[in-house]
Order: C-alpha cells, then structure tokens, then sequence
C-alpha cells in the first residue's frame, strides 16, 4: 500500500515508531501550510525556513506524545508550529527575557498541544475542503475582532500586552478574545447564538487558552485545571471546537511557497542526532476506521479489541462494489446512531450550552472523513527495477558516508571523559555541539543544521574570553560530514572561556568578525 494511501493517524504511527517515511509523507502534506503559517510568524524568510525544519524534527521526536484517540492530527501539528514558531518570536524580542530553557520538560509543556478529549477529528484533506469557508469566515470579522486574533496568535502577545498595545483594561481584552473567536466559531458554522455561558470567566480561558495568549503563569494554572478534571463534560466539548477552530484560522492565509524542498535537511539532522530511522512498512494489521475501534482507544481497551475480525471487515480492493457499498451502509448508520444520541442529550441541557453543542455537532458533520484501505497488486517492469537498484545504491553510498563519517564521534567518545557544550540560536534550538575531552588536547565540533553561505563567505568556530574573540578553525559545511575535529587544542584554555559561537565571515577576513549565528558557554 502507497504511503499516498495512509491516513494522517496512520502515518502519525507510522512516525512515533522512528519510520522516517511516515514524516517523509507527513512533510508533503503539511509543509506548505505550516511554511505559510510560519512565515506569517516569523517573517524572515531563514528563520522561516529555520523553524519548519524545527517543527518537522519535533513532530519525528515526539509522535508518540500524539494523542492517537483524538484522530485530529491537523490540530496538534498545526498547533505544534504555531507554538513553536511563536516561541522563537518571542525570544527574538528584545523587551522580552525568556528564562527558561529550551529543553524536552519546555517542548513537551509549552511547544506540544494539549487537545480536549472531546475534539473532533481532523486532517489535512478535510481541512484544505473547508479553506474557502474559512477564508470568507474570518474576513466577516470586525477589524477589531482580527486585530485581537491577529495580535494573540500570529505576534504572540499574552492578554497583558495585547491590553497595553490596544490601550484598554485587560478584563475587556479577556473578554474580546473570548467574543472574537466565538464570533468566528459562529460564522464559520453559520450559526446565530446571540447567547453566551452564564459563566464567562471559564469560556473567556478556554478562548485563550486555544488562541495561545495566556501568560505562563495563568497557562499552568489552567493545566492544572484541566489536568484535575474540573473542566465540565460541556467545558471539554466548547474547548475542542475552539481548539479546532483556531487551528483552523491559518487557512484564510494566502499560501507561501517553499523555494525549495527541505526534507533531505531535516531527515540528516535527525540522523546525526543518533535516532536510529527505519524504512520498513508492515502491510498487515492496517490501522482500522471503525467508529467502535475509535471509541475503545478512547477509553484504552485496546485488549479487548478483535484485531482479526476488525481487519476482515475492511474492503480489499474496489472491484467489490457490495463490500464496499455495505460498509459504507454501516458507517453511515454507526454517525447517524451517534448523531441521535448526541441530539437527545442537547435536550436535557440549559440553553447556555446548547449552542456550543449544536455548533460541535455542525463542525463534525463537516469534519466526517471516510477511509478506505485499498491493497492494489501490480508488477514490476524491468525498468522499474533498474530505478529501484539505482536509488538502492544511492541510498547505500550515502549511507556508507554517513557510517564513515559518524565513526569520528564514535572514535572520540570512546577516548574517555569529555564535556559538551552546545551551540544554540536565537530560538534556543541546538544547531551545533561542542565536544572537548577531559583527558587530552582533542575536541570535536558536532553540527546540525547550517544555513547555506555565499560563495566568498565560510563559517569560523570562535572563543570568547574577556570581551576578545578568538578564532579556533574556519570550515565550510559539508553534506557528508557533520563532525569537525579539533586538534591541538589547550583544552584547558577552552574550557575556561567565557562563551564559544559559530560566526558567518568573509573568507578575506582574518579577523574574527562576523555574522554570530549559535552561541553557549
């Protein structure tokens, strides 16, 4: 089966078990909306492109963090980019300090989303179909509405600093953002309610909390909140309709072109991390789309799942029209049960609730998504074959490079002690590490990810003792080779500097200035 075939669940799996094919084909699907949406964050075209390769290396590290019983994997890698690319945003911003580090506790908190465990299902396909409702959605909004919208999830502004640049109280910011994103809820669906919760301070958090513009302090407050399980039945329904919403408002952006394909970038540095990759795909035990497979993950009772008679039931090949026709037959009664269930307990709410369930509802008809595994034999072409043997030897030699190459690193840690120093950027992202050995005058310089140079320029690895720079070694970057060695270094001397940076510099310089890139000490 064509990974083309897979749904996005599927090769979310497929991903958090180290498959580097399954992010291969999540990038193709997802890499123009989240460049367009990136670009609108951080509008410098390198940091743009910066931060996708970021987002695509954290989606491969941290699939399993998906959470698999929401089936949305829209929402979370959309708003996965967004809070990536505004993070970086903000610690690029002079007037802000941002103390805390950028590690896995960080990513996993503030980077992954958490979705209510009551969001709709959504993917990429589904997502491009209702673009234009979107588009025509969010342009019906106030000027003020997209301003408050605009300013909490494209600028990154908390509710205290959206109040400061509006010039207004920040219980009436609170408030705004709570009616501008219910405002859009309400036209995207093509809703009318007038009506809001008795309750505002709850929903107006719920609001912000999607939109991303709660402060860090009010952010875990509201986790912990959600986390206790004080959120309502109700609370959970409203906050995944907004969490969908939300991610869905980089639609009505006009989309940005990549100049060129980055994924060769992304798949070398998760590489040279050390991850150990796969590129082996089991065809048996397809992930299976019944509505009552989805409903026992939910509830984690995986166990008592019949795998067998699951997989039977899906259709083999499309030549079967009554196979088929019967399973879509049971799929439709299987929504319409639920859809009756879900309409007789709206009847039993108070009026506060029944347009935010209505409205759920009206997003999940839209959100329905049917998936059919389709298994198609064919035969292969000697010239098929020919192309399989070719790019089998290209894979082969690079792979003997990349050995080659990793056996440097394999060489030096082996010597004995060794302390790691690493190189970060403006973001907090480490793009390059800084090996130096305890026990000898050698060093090794690690890199990740380097931006390409102009043809008169190369990049120098440089100390920082005292306010004087002090050039150690200039380098180009090489595709086949991410570790420097460093010899006949006074390691003692290293060690006691005050701050290592990787610099951008004319080759005619013999200064050590420059265009500093990485720093750490």
């Amino acid at each position: 089966m064509e990974l083309k075939n897979y749904s996005d669940v599927k090769l979310i799996e497929l991903t958090s078990k180290n498959n580097i094919l399954g992010l291969e084909e999540l990038y193709k699907r997802y890499s123009k909306v989240l460049f367009t949406l990136i670009s609108k964050i951080c509008t410098e075209p390198v940091l743009a492109e910066q931060v996708l390769k970021q987002v695509f290396i954290i989606i491969f590290n941290k699939a399993k963090h998906f959470p698999i019983e929401s089936d949305n994997v829209y929402s979370w890698i959309l708003l996965l980019a967004r809070n990536r690319a505004v993070d970086s945003l903000r610690r690029n911003r002079t007037s802000e300090s941002i103390e805390i580090s950028y590690d896995d506790a960080f990513e996993n908190k503030y980077i992954l989303p958490t979705l209510s465990k009551y969001v709709d299902g959504l993917d990429i396909e589904t997502a491009i179909r209702i673009a234009n409702d979107m588009y025509s959605a969010y342009y019906k909004l106030t000027d003020m509405q997209r301003r408050v919208i605009e300013l909490a999830f494209y600028e990154g502004f908390s509710i205290n600093e959206i109040a400061l640049n509006l010039k207004l109280p920040v219980e009436a910011i609170r408030s705004k953002v709570m009616t501008s994103i219910f405002a859009l809820r309400d036209k995207l669906m093509k809703i009318d309610s007038k009506d809001l919760p008795d309750n505002n301070l709850i929903f107006e958090f719920i609001s912000a909390f999607s939109l991303g513009c709660l402060d860090r302090k009010n952010y875990d407050m509201f986790l912990d909140y959600y986390y206790a399980g004080k959120l309502s039945d109700d609370e959970l329904s409203v906050l995944g309709v907004i969490q969908n919403i939300v991610s869905l408002i980089p639609l009505s952006l006009d989309p940005k072109n990549l100049e060129q394909n980055i994924y060769e970038d992304i798949k070398a540095a998760i590489v040279n991390s050390g991850v150990i990759i796969t590129e082996d795909i089991v065809e048996n035990n397809e992930i299976s789309t019944s509505v009552e497979l989805k409903s026992e993950l939910a509830n984690k009772k995986k166990n008592e799942i019949d795998t067998n008679e699951t997989e039977s039931n899906i259709p083999k090949t499309l030549d079967n029209k009554d196979i088929l026709e019967e399973s879509t037959d049971e799929l439709k009664v299987e929504i319409k049960n639920k859809k009756a269930n879900i309409y007789s307990g709206i009847k039993g709410l108070s009026i506060k609730y029944k347009y935010f369930l209505i409205g759920s509802l009206a997003l999940s008809a839209i959100l329905v998504i049917f998936l059919i595994v389709v298994s198609v034999n064919s035969s292969a072409t000697i010239n098929d074959l020919e192309n399989r043997l070719e790019i089998a030897e290209e894979k082969a030699s690079k792979s003997f490079e990349f050995v080659k190459d990793y056996q440097t690193y394999i060489d030096f840690t082996n010597q004995g002690n060794f302390k790691v120093i690493q190189l970060k950027d403006t973001s907090g992202f480490v793009a390059a590490r800084l090996f130096l050995s305890l026990n000898s005058e050698e060093g090794l310089l690690q890199i990740d990810n380097l931006p390409k140079i102009q043809s008169d320029e190369e990049y120098s690895l440089q100390t920082v003792k005292g306010g004087v720079s002090k050039r150690l070694i200039t380098f180009l970057p090489d595709e086949n080779s991410k570790y420097i060695s460093l010899n006949n270094k006074s390691n003692s001397q290293l060690l006691s500097s005050d701050l290592f940076k990787i610099v951008i510099h004319k080759k005619s310089k013999k200064q050590a200035e420059g265009t500093p890139l990485f720093w750490g000490n």
